[in-house]
């Protein structure tokens, strides 16, 4: 309702925006506690370094994980990876559609060195490197 209201749905428009606000307030609260819970007693039952190892293998997991279920697309191995790569573009398109943040973003993209002519693309705002020949000389 909160998405809803804020996107200017008209059916939501008589939406009480801080009782919604609090209660979400609440919710989030209730999960925090229970959530701190569940960890814990799931740490006790597998002790330091097994927590660690799930740990390490859940970040892995995220990384390669697909946003969306499929639950029908198909599982045998000859049909298997062509589905993967179908549904991994659908995926990253709906994502971009619906301003869907994935949940670990990738790895960050190193910055390119600005040379001469993207200095004077840019309107002299980005100065070439002191590493590179001038031609004035």
């Amino acid at each position: 309702m909160l998405e809803r209201h804020h996107a200017g749905d008209a059916t939501a428009s008589g939406v009480n925006e801080g009782r919604l606000h609090g209660q979400l307030a609440t919710l989030l609260k209730e999960h925090a506690a229970r959530e701190r819970t569940l960890i814990g007693r799931l740490g006790q039952a597998l002790g330091p370094q097994a927590s660690e190892t799930l740990a390490s293998q859940y970040a892995l997991a995220l990384q390669h994980a697909p946003t969306r279920p499929h639950p029908h697309s198909p599982h045998a191995a000859a049909l298997n990876h062509l589905a993967y790569r179908v549904n991994a573009l659908r995926d990253h398109v709906m994502d971009i559609l619906d301003s869907r943040q994935v949940p670990i973003p990738g790895p960050p993209r190193t910055s390119r060195r600005i040379d001469r002519w993207g200095a004077y693309l840019l309107g002299g705002l980005g100065q070439p490197s002191s590493s590179e020949p001038d031609d004035r000389d």
